[in-house]
């Protein structure tokens, strides 16, 4: 419904670091999309360039809301 999540941060424990990943020269560039909150606006959520524009702002703009009231509260 809010398209293909290609990427979602990892939550990490405590001190625990993020894994770097094992083969790095041989990553291919980044194709490019954006970056918008999630619905709940903590972890963010890539999509992909398929999805609409209209499908990305509503989600961009319902999570920027929802992260607002719960850093108000």
């Amino acid at each position: 419904m809010f398209g293909k999540i290609l990427y979602q941060r990892p939550i990490l424990k405590g001190n625990e670091k993020p894994k770097p990943n094992a083969v790095n020269e041989f990553i291919s560039p980044p194709i490019q999309v954006k970056y918008y909150f999630n619905k709940f606006g903590k972890d963010g959520v890539i999509l992909s360039p398929s999805d609409s524009f209209e499908e990305m702002r509503t989600l961009y703009v319902e999570g920027a809301e929802a992260y607002n009231r719960e850093v108000e509260m």
